[in-house]
């Protein structure tokens, strides 16, 4: 059985993909747990993952975890 959240429009999936990179090219499994980053790559709506910030149509606008040990190049 499929998980509907993740069966997305091709710009959510753009979105969503583009969000993992984003934690993955930053070493995100390093990033300072004590920022309000938890959810990350989880099943939940990216614009429910924890420094991201979304318009009222879900679409990230901003990302906001400056000071959780960010490293890698984007």
């Amino acid at each position: 059985v499929r998980d509907k959240r993740l069966c997305a429009s091709p710009t959510r999936m753009v979105q969503r993909y583009i969000a993992a990179l984003f934690y993955f090219s930053t070493n995100g499994e390093n990033w300072n747990a004590a920022d309000p980053i938890e959810d990350w790559l989880s099943p939940a709506h990216e614009c429910e993952w924890g420094g991201l910030e979304c318009t009222e149509n879900q679409i990230i606008d901003a990302i906001g975890i400056d000071s959780s040990n960010l490293s890698g190049t984007i």
